[in-house]
């Protein structure tokens, strides 16, 4: 994909701790658009849900089809699963 979520991307996020609008309040970034932050909040949510058990087998599965549609490669999507992990 060629708007693919990359480690940049994720590293923008954390460093605002997924407050979209702080980020935009600082002028955003240029490597970042609201659609970049808006798709890792769907999945990180997602994975979160998984990781939990809270997901049907075929949500899951569906948030791994978006996981592998929406990011560069296997480290974007290791970061992504760690990070699900992190939340509380």
């Amino acid at each position: 994909m060629r708007d693919a979520l990359t480690l940049q991307h994720l590293e923008t996020y954390a460093a605002f701790r997924g407050d979209a609008d702080g980020w935009a309040r600082r002028g955003g970034s240029p490597a970042m658009e609201d659609r970049h932050w808006r798709r890792i909040d769907e999945l990180l949510h997602g994975l979160h849900l998984v990781r939990c058990g809270l997901a049907s087998p075929r949500y899951a599965a569906r948030i791994e089809q978006r996981l592998q549609a929406l990011t560069a490669d296997e480290k974007v999507r290791d970061r992504l699963r760690s990070m699900a992990g992190d939340i509380a």
